[in-house]
């Protein structure tokens, strides 16, 4: 129940957050802030449904000995990149480039919903090389 909330309530801030800082980097006029009250609800509205599903990820496998975080990153990837190839005036190129927008929200939304460290996932994929090098 706290990984749905803490992904319901986070991944769409960073959404929005990553989306205006793309827009005011590209468009100086947008940079006026009584707008973003406006793109907030915009972007709770448009990633409430990334969120739940890059969630739902999380929380399968949150049983693994492996870190989740990759994983759930490559799903929020998987979800916008398919998102921007649905849109009709982007290219391939590009549309893999904002697959990058849903995968940043999800990883950190799963780091911060798990128990698990983020360095205690260094450990894991360092003590998983070794093992596999000394075999």
């Amino acid at each position: 129940m706290r990984r749905f909330l803490v992904f319901v309530l986070i991944f769409p801030l960073i959404l929005t957050l990553i989306l205006s800082a793309l827009s005011f980097y590209e468009d100086s006029s947008v940079a006026d802030m009584q707008v973003m009250p406006g793109m907030i609800w915009r972007g709770y509205l448009i990633g409430i449904v990334p969120a739940l599903v890059t969630a739902l990820v999380d929380w399968l496998l949150r049983r693994h000995h492996l870190s989740r975080i990759l994983p759930t990153a490559l799903s929020g990837y998987a979800l916008a990149a398919g998102a921007g190839l649905l849109m009709r005036d982007v290219s391939v190129f590009e549309a893999l480039q904002f697959g990058f927008i849903g995968a940043v929200p999800a990883a950190m939304c799963s780091v911060f919903s798990g128990k698990q460290r983020l360095d205690d996932v260094a450990g894991n994929y360092a003590d998983s090389a070794l093992n596999s090098n000394s075999n």
